[in-house]
């Protein structure tokens, strides 16, 4: 007997304290890193649910909300990275896999987007680069 793995799971957006199921129509795969699988869906939330997110940390006075979630962003980016120097699956660019490399690629382009709004609407300026 074969018994059919469960849907994934699509994760709402949390919003003032509450999930929120998002309007979105697009969504991405969460992977789990170290196996490669698909454990979730998360929503491509729309620029006003985005800003709905943090007029609401606004308005309770919790922009540290904003500051914490970038730093939690910008450390699972590191961990993953610095993970792909030991592990060649893990890597961002695989030289036999295009479309895992275009996927990843879209991936730091993402996490760039997040990082370099998020400063800015704290006021921050975000490097051009890292050393």
């Amino acid at each position: 007997m074969t018994i059919a793995a469960p849907p994934l799971t699509k994760v709402p957006n949390y919003v003032n304290g509450q999930w929120v199921e998002s309007t979105s129509t697009e969504w991405v795969d969460v992977t789990n890193p170290a196996t490669g699988k698909v454990i979730a869906k998360a929503p491509l939330s729309s620029a006003a649910e985005v800003a709905a997110a943090v007029e609401a940390a606004a308005a309770a006075h919790e922009p540290h909300r904003i500051a914490f979630y970038l730093y939690d962003l910008a450390s699972e980016f590191h961990a993953l990275w610095t993970k792909g120097r030991d592990l060649p699956y893990l890597r961002f660019i695989i030289n036999n896999d295009a479309e895992m490399t275009k996927a990843r690629l879209a991936m730091v382009q993402g996490v760039v987007t997040v990082l370099a709004s998020g400063l800015g609407v704290l006021g921050v300026g975000a490097p051009n680069e890292m050393r």
